[in-house]
């Protein structure tokens, strides 16, 4: 067996930037994340994911995938990885 060369297919996410305070109407209702994100007194949100809990702090953006699953990403990576979609 060898190895082969494998690139990457190109997802659409929709994502908010996380303000330390709000999380958009349209994420709450569209997509089941009810007891998912949890936001602490000093503006942290903790985002229950596939993985464990992780920590989107104000500046970070918070993905939804099309199956239901939710991540943050910090705001650095996610201004490298990710584009406007058309």
């Amino acid at each position: 067996m060898s190895l082969k060369r494998y690139v990457k297919k190109p997802v659409v996410v929709r994502a908010f930037q996380w303000d330390g305070e709000t999380i958009p109407d349209e994420a709450l209702d569209g997509y089941n994340v009810i007891g998912r994100l949890q936001v602490s007194d000093d503006g942290i949100l903790m985002v229950k994911t596939l993985e464990g809990t992780v920590v989107a702090r104000p500046g970070d953006y918070v993905c939804f995938g099309d199956h239901g699953d939710v991540w943050p990403v910090r705001k650095d990576i996610f201004e490298d990885t990710y584009e406007p979609a058309p």
